[in-house]
């Protein structure tokens, strides 16, 4: 079993986040090696994955065993997919409730959400802020997302946003990308369509029309824009320079 784990890490580590390695190898592995390691995957049976498990659950809270099931998983059908085993005994096996509390909630609590919205308001993270926190979008699919993957339903279909506007009675967003390692979302399941609520609409037609201005503010690093808007300003002030350094060593 020990070996199926570690081949199934080695594989595993190509689409994953260097945190998500370390967290799977350095606690999730090793806690299933020392209840699992040393039997043969051959011989293995659902008694001791349950046994295992049961284990594990009596020092850990219960999102750790539910990772460690779910590793367990995933390593022996990597090994059935390989010829290795008959059947993967661990999915025929319930996970056990862990006996340890969870790490804290990270949830804010009302008052905080209102404080964070009102701190944000007019700044260039609003939208951000406002869609992480009223749409159900993760933090990491909230930074990937573009515009068109910003839409509208008109006429029986969607539609991006720059083609139909804000004002429909339904505006979504397209969850398909991450800023995860390799870009996926977190898993398969978690590509989704998410209609958004009012708020998130109005701060989403604030931002495109912040981005607009922000172009347009960009646009005057020509060399043509420069002379026009900023030559009145810049000359009368290098002049007066050159008159000042006159006075004093003249």
């Amino acid at each position: 079993m020990r070996d199926a784990l570690a081949d199934w890490l080695s594989h595993e580590a190509d689409g994953l986040s260097a945190r998500t390695v370390t967290l799977y190898e350095g606690t999730i592995v090793k806690a299933l090696n020392e209840e699992l390691g040393s039997v043969r995957l051959a011989a293995l049976t659902a008694s001791q994955v349950q046994k295992a498990l049961s284990a594990l659950a009596a020092r850990s809270s219960t999102r750790t065993v539910q990772i460690a099931h779910n590793v367990l998983v995933r390593a022996i059908r990597q090994a059935e997919r390989d010829d290795l085993v008959g059947r993967n005994v661990a999915a025929l096996v319930d996970t056990p409730k862990g006996q340890l509390e969870g790490r804290p909630s990270k949830s804010l609590t009302l008052e905080q959400a209102d404080a964070l919205l009102g701190a944000a308001k007019g700044t260039a993270l609003e939208a951000y802020v406002v869609v992480s926190l009223l749409s159900g979008v993760r933090t990491e699919e909230a930074r990937a997302l573009r515009w068109d993957h910003v839409v509208a339903f008109v006429d029986g279909q969607w539609q991006p946003i720059g083609e139909a506007g804000f004002d429909h009675e339904q505006v979504a967003v397209f969850v398909w990308r991450a800023e995860r390692a390799g870009g996926d979302t977190k898993t398969p399941k978690s590509r989704r369509t998410l209609a958004l609520p009012q708020k998130c609409v109005e701060a989403l037609r604030e931002h495109r029309v912040r981005q607009a201005r922000d172009r347009l503010v960009a646009g005057h690093k020509q060399t043509a824009t420069t002379e026009m808007v900023y030559r009145h300003q810049i000359v009368p002030a290098l002049t007066r320079g050159a008159e000042v350094m006159d006075q004093i060593f003249g």
